[in-house]
């Protein structure tokens, strides 16, 4: 089975500097050292290898900081996917607790913690605490998938302000991350209508919700979204370690973006592939023959994800070349739904 990583992995702007300069001071060394084979003299020798051994030493610290620097980064991308899953099994609890009785102000900062959290491990890894894969996102590049994440993050930080000046603050931030998505996608194809549905914690703090996009659906008909919020149900207290990704993607010349869904509870996988399936089928009613013929070949795809890894794994792939073959593939769901 083909395995899939995805996750943004940032160059650090220093580390390609301390590189540049490492390189610079070695071939100065080099250098050095055939300038003394042409001197000729003990002392362009000499003065060759003292230039040598610095370009050596040189480049020993340039790579012992860019091993500091990288040994760094990735102890605080530790440190903060703990801290994630630590507030948001708080976050979880929290929403089906209605008894509980932390105070707003702590409820707050849990909020804003997993919410920095996320932001930091979005612009050092391009991914969330769940290692969300680009793929996995909807977006078509994985300039849109980072900036997504980062809206997520800031609008979290935005609603759970309390003053009128980070409100704000974060308000400008996020309508730059929205307008700059916004240019990136006007040129795209058929899809930007779509419908889109995230399950969210939305009891933890009043106007404050945290987003789950391990159980989230983009398709064509409201009956598939209504179907979906049905299946996916009241978030759970505990935080599954895997989860599943279902997309369909049209062919090449009908120009549209794939419709998906991603479901934390990989018991519910086939329940949402006839989902998927019938919301193509609703899409195509009324169409014309040459309208349905433009959109196959049509392939239903099914990942299994990894949270911790930020692995994904191809489970399995259908093709459908027709309509004919689309409708029978619900008898197939069915089938495998009783086993």
């Amino acid at each position: 089975m083909a395995k899939n990583k995805e996750i943004i992995g940032k160059k650090s702007i220093i580390k390609r500097v301390v590189l540049a300069v490492a390189g610079t001071v070695a071939l100065v060394a080099g250098g050095g050292i055939v300038i003394a084979g042409f001197a000729g003299v003990s002392m362009s020798l000499l003065f060759a290898l003292e230039v040598s051994m610095a370009g050596v030493a040189a480049g020993i610290v340039a790579g012992g900081i860019v091993g500091g620097i990288s040994a760094r980064t990735a102890l605080k991308v530790r440190s903060n996917k703990k801290k994630a899953v630590a507030a948001l099994d708080e976050i979880r609890q929290l929403n089906s607790d209605k008894t509980s009785n932390v105070s707003e102000e702590k409820r707050a900062k849990i909020c804003q913690k997993y919410a920095k959290a996320n932001l930091y491990l979005t612009k050092k890894r391009g991914g969330s605490i769940f290692g969300e894969l680009h793929s996995n996102s909807g977006a078509s590049t994985m300039t849109q998938t980072q900036i997504m994440n980062e809206i997520d993050a800031y609008t979290i930080l935005q609603e759970a302000a309390t003053s009128k000046r980070q409100k704000t603050k974060y308000a400008n931030i996020i309508s730059g991350l929205d307008s700059k998505l916004c240019k990136m996608r006007a040129n795209e194809g058929a899809g930007s209508s779509y419908l889109k549905w995230t399950q969210s914690f939305d009891h933890v703090i009043e106007g404050v919700s945290v987003f789950d996009r391990r159980t989230e659906i983009v398709c064509m008909t409201k009956n598939a979204r209504e179907s979906f919020i049905e299946l996916a149900g009241t978030p759970s207290t505990k935080s599954t370690k895997v989860g599943a990704h279902i997309s369909v993607k049209y062919g090449p010349a009908s120009g549209m973006r794939k419709t998906f869904i991603n479901i934390e509870d990989t018991s519910k996988v086939e329940q949402s592939k006839e989902i998927l399936v019938r919301d193509v089928l609703e899409y195509l009613k009324g169409k014309t023959n040459l309208e349905i013929k433009g959109i196959f070949p049509i392939t239903l795809e099914v990942k299994t994800i990894d949270r911790q890894s930020a692995k994904s794994q191809v489970y399995k792939t259908l093709v459908f070349n027709n309509h004919k073959e689309l409708k029978e593939s619900l008898e197939i769901v069915g089938e495998e739904k009783e086993n």
